[in-house]
């Protein structure tokens, strides 16, 4: 089966505050709703996510972490399936466990995805990098499966309150950006990810373009559905395939011809 697809998303900003909502709509069934939070605090340690509900799905957190210098941001990662048609106009909705200078959300849906466990189950995942300097991060991350999408998600608080162009790692393709101005900080935060065909093994570099201090990196993986759908196989080929004999001889399929009103052909099972 082909990596899983990005299948609509949505971004927004907030300054102050502990609750903030967002708009997703998506246009296909059986998605895994990512829901990306980065926020960040002046002086004091940045609150945590306390829930995040919305269509009245079961949302769990798949990783949160604090940067690693002094704790003011943070950054969170929650999911959801949404087995239902297509979302039209969902409310995904984050609660604080505390009021925060500025944050931001990131929310899309992803479709193909194998939904009993859409995670790719390599030990190396999620990779996070929350030690970061100025101008970039890097983290290595592997995949037990092939045809994964991988996602990386950046959260930083750019210097002296100036906005930055986070970019995307090589071979990604952006998903959503948000960013938030209107604390004493400024918050910026970018979701990107790639389709993958290989089983993946190294090292995921983002390089930010411009300065941005506390930067946090988290780098995930969502396989691919495992069962394709089944496809009619005639009664002779699976015989043959598998050895089967049925009243002592082969079964195959044939035609078996009627006369009413004209000719009539239907399929029958018999014995050759």
């Amino acid at each position: 089966m082909p990596a899983p697809t990005v299948d609509g998303h949505v971004a927004g900003s907030q300054s102050g505050g502990s609750s903030q909502s967002v708009i997703l709509f998506t246009t296909l069934t059986d998605d895994i709703i990512v829901v990306c939070v980065f926020s960040e605090n002046v002086n004091t340690t940045s609150p945590t996510v306390s829930s995040v509900s919305g269509g009245s799905l079961t949302w769990a957190t798949r990783k949160a972490v604090f940067n690693s210098s002094n704790n003011r941001a943070r950054m969170e990662i929650w999911w959801a399936l949404s087995s239902a048609a297509q979302i039209s106009g969902m409310s995904v909705t984050v609660q604080l466990s505390g009021n925060t200078d500025n944050w931001t959300i990131i929310a899309f849906g992803v479709n193909g995805c194998y939904t009993p466990s859409p995670w790719d189950s390599n030990i190396s995942l999620p990779a996070v990098n929350a030690s970061l300097g100025s101008g970039g991060a890097s983290v290595t991350a592997a995949t037990s499966m092939a045809n994964d999408l991988m996602i990386a998600v950046v959260g930083g608080v750019p210097l002296f309150g100036s906005y930055d162009d986070a970019g995307t790692p090589t071979n990604y393709g952006n998903v959503d950006f948000s960013h938030s101005t209107g604390g004493s900080l400024t918050s910026e935060e970018v979701a990107a990810s790639d389709g993958v065909t290989t089983v993946q093994s190294g090292t995921v570099t983002w390089t930010v373009r411009g300065t941005t201090g506390t930067p946090i990196l988290i780098v995930d993986a969502l396989t691919a559905d495992q069962f394709p759908a089944a496809v009619p196989v005639p009664v002779a080929a699976w015989a043959k395939q598998n050895n089967q004999i049925v009243d002592g001889r082969m079964p195959t399929m044939f035609w078996r011809r009627r006369r009413k009103r004209g000719r009539v052909f239907t399929p029958a099972l018999g014995a050759c």
